[in-house]
């Protein structure tokens, strides 16, 4: 349901779900999906992240270079930025 609620959070944690097992393309697929639908959410910046790990997984470099620096440029204050960092120093 687009309208429902619960919407924001199922995707995150959707997204996360299917990276974990991964499911790499689809957890990237929901991350944009989140992305798309919550440009300026709270949680925009851990679907950047599960989106650039999920790229990374998948062995598109480029894709996940513009999440990690997204993440960078976009939200410093994120309590994901310093993986971004991490994530960027070792590609």
């Amino acid at each position: 349901d687009p309208d429902a609620f619960y919407r924001e959070a199922a995707l995150i944690h959707c997204s996360l779900a299917l990276f974990l097992t991964g499911n790499y393309g689809e957890s990237a697929r929901v991350s944009t999906l989140y992305m798309n639908e919550y440009t300026n959410g709270e949680l925009a910046p851990y679907a950047l992240l599960i989106a650039g790990k999920s790229y990374k997984g998948l062995g598109n470099k480029s894709e996940a270079k513009r999440c990690f620096n997204r993440i960078v440029n976009e939200y410093k204050q994120a309590g994901v930025y310093q993986y971004a960092v991490e994530e960027l120093k070792g590609m």
